[in-house]
């Protein structure tokens, strides 16, 4: 469902970890995570402020596409 690649190799390894961490699911359970899987992993203790919030901004944009992707699915 998601593909996703960057130059840079520390944001290569956040959106393989999204890309990953999503695969399989369906979009209505997608819709249903919340961002505070990030705590959660403690990823957040590990990035700078501006990483952790471009994850969460690809998170945030990956679940937009999920929840398009439901919209299309019932009309």
């Amino acid at each position: 469902m998601y593909q996703g690649d960057s130059d840079a190799q520390l944001l290569k390894g956040l959106v393989g970890l999204l890309v990953e961490g999503l695969s399989g699911l369906t979009p209505a359970e997608i819709v249903t995570i919340t961002p505070y899987f990030i705590q959660d992993t403690g990823l957040n203790l590990s990035l700078r402020p501006s990483r952790a919030n471009g994850f969460y901004n690809i998170f945030k944009i990956m679940k937009k596409k999920a929840q398009q992707s439901q919209g299309s699915e019932q009309s």
